[in-house]
């Protein structure tokens, strides 16, 4: 039996920029994962955090601009945005995170990753 498309978990997708103190400084995609996965988790908790359906997509991770995106339920956003806002480092390195876009489809936010 399938389920209907209106009781489907809706997500959303965001393009997030990593910007880095120092010139030409890059991130691998293990370093951000990290990074991003325990800022959610300690400003959202475990629990919220399952609810949330975090995913950070390799597959769609830009090594020369250094952007990422990140699939998340679309009750979860606003925190989520929250969330990288209080994130000041990856990998011991100060970082500013800024959030490009946000969009219910992948390809949209392709468009604006690279």
């Amino acid at each position: 039996m399938k389920l209907q498309s209106s009781l489907k978990e809706k997500k959303r997708y965001l393009v997030i920029e990593i910007m880095s103190g120092k010139v030409g400084q890059k991130f691998t995609f293990k370093e951000i994962k990290d990074s991003l996965e325990k800022s959610f988790s300690e400003h959202l908790g475990t629990f919220q955090l399952a609810k949330a359906s975090v995913m950070v997509l390799k597959e769609k991770f830009n090594q020369d601009k250094q952007k990422v995106i990140v699939k998340v339920s679309n009750k979860y956003v606003d925190q989520i945005l929250a969330s990288l806002a209080l994130t000041k480092e990856i990998a011991g390195k100060e970082v500013l995170l800024h959030s490009i876009c946000c969009s219910g489809t992948l390809k949209k936010v392709s468009d604006r990753l690279g």
